[in-house]
């Protein structure tokens, strides 16, 4: 019987929660399932997991999120360096 291990799998399914997209996009659970009501929106769409259950795939909503950050706020890496904001 072969199993699949993490090494060997693939592809790259790391799945999120609706709880997690929320916290790492700052949107609220209506603000989310209203976006992806919408056909014209751009956010990724969530995959079937089982019943009643949905995943989103984190690569995806990883580049969602860096394509809304100003690109003078991305390092030559791509990483999203978010200025000091503190009011003086």
């Amino acid at each position: 019987m072969n199993q699949l291990t993490k090494n060997t799998f693939p592809i790259d399914l790391e799945l999120l929660s609706i709880k997690q997209v929320c916290a790492a996009t700052g949107l609220s659970r209506t603000t989310l399932w209203r976006r992806l009501r919408s056909p014209c929106d751009d956010f990724p769409r969530p995959i079937q997991i089982s019943n009643g259950r949905r995943g989103f795939r984190a690569e995806e909503i990883r580049k969602w999120i860096q394509s809304r950050v100003p690109i003078s706020y991305v390092s030559h890496s791509g990483e999203v360096a978010i200025p000091n904001t503190q009011v003086t």
